[in-house]
């Protein structure tokens, strides 16, 4: 398997138009659970929530790759989303980013559990989060969500 070396920096202002075309962007909406989000709806419930944390995922090169967002729960559980720049999806980044996320969760955020919220039509992203450690919640799932949870002691 490719490895990939990925760090985080927490997004800015500058980085709104490049975080909502790409939240936007067909699939994503297509697997999200909130529909299409406008410039404004990230600014002000995303970057600007003291309980929700974004960040800019790149490579080392300094390219970007795709986004994390990190949402406090309440309880030391945080809710976790992910996006991947559409050219750059099937070259296996999604379980690197999911990795990325859920282990800063737990060490800048003393996360006792993280929380990823799937459409059950996903399969490759179920395929992720589960290769990732994340555990299918079956009481806090629908027939239109499904909830799977990691927590920082199930990586080792």
């Amino acid at each position: 398997m490719t490895t990939h070396e990925l760090y985080l920096r927490r997004a800015t202002d500058a980085d709104l138009d490049w975080l909502c075309a790409l939240r936007n962007e067909p699939e994503a909406v297509r697997y999200s659970k909130s529909g299409v989000r406008t410039r404004e709806d990230l600014e002000h419930d995303y970057l600007h929530n003291p309980g929700k944390f974004v960040y800019i995922v790149a490579r080392a090169d300094q390219a970007d790759v795709g986004f994390v967002i990190l949402c406090e729960e309440g309880d030391g559980t945080f809710e976790i989303s992910i996006a991947i720049l559409p050219e750059l999806r099937g070259q296996g980044l999604a379980r690197p980013l999911i990795e990325l996320g859920s282990q800063h969760a737990a060490a800048a955020h003393d996360a006792r559990g993280v929380l990823a919220t799937i459409v059950p039509g996903n399969v490759a992203s179920r395929r992720s989060f589960e290769a990732c450690g994340y555990v299918l919640d079956a009481s806090a799932s629908t027939e239109v969500l499904q909830h799977f949870l990691w927590t920082p002691t199930a990586r080792g």
